[in-house]
């Protein structure tokens, strides 16, 4: 139906559980995702980001794309350092999550990042990177306190989160 440099848009012909033929759309990545978990050991870091198809900003781990040839650790910290200047001093895989069940086929990589929270590089931010303003640093605590006031709303954010717990220091 649709293709970019991203990926693909399908109206797939389906029969669904009642038997009946009908459409469903389906969004496919050109590649796996990565969701990146950053912390100093104490604090996770998010960041801004203006997210278009809500009109607004949402605050949220870092992500991105895997490339040809790349290892999703490799991927992870390449994202890491280009959109927040930070460099992973160690990645742990941590699981997948689907961003989007009833649209998206491609799941996503959580890996967590180990930063030094204190010396951030300069970001090389693509042209059509989303980050709207500095990072924002959390302890657990306060994450899930923001995730159930609803100021952290990005279901990505939230999952990667959750898989993040059992690793991270403090409790949420």
């Amino acid at each position: 139906m649709y293709s970019s440099p991203y990926g693909f848009l399908y109206n797939d012909q389906v029969v669904g559980a009642t038997g009946r033929p009908g459409t469903y759309l389906r969004w496919a990545w050109r590649g796996a995702g990565v969701v990146v978990v950053p912390t100093d050991g104490q604090r996770l870091y998010l960041w801004p980001m203006y997210r278009y198809p809500i009109g607004a900003e949402s605050l949220e781990f870092p992500r991105g794309a895997v490339e040809a040839g790349e290892s999703v650790t490799d991927a992870a910290a390449r994202e890491l350092s280009e959109e927040t200047g930070f460099n992973a001093m160690r990645i742990m895989v941590l699981g997948r999550l689907h961003a989007e069940t009833g649209l998206i086929s491609n799941s996503n990589t959580i890996v967590l990042a180990h930063i030094d929270g204190a010396r951030p590089g300069t970001p090389r931010l693509e042209a059509n990177e989303a980050i709207a303003g500095p990072a924002t640093a959390l302890t657990t605590a306060e994450m899930g306190t923001r995730v159930r006031s609803g100021d952290i709303t990005c279901a990505q954010t939230i999952a990667a989160f959750v898989h993040a717990l059992p690793h991270l220091g403090d409790p949420a």
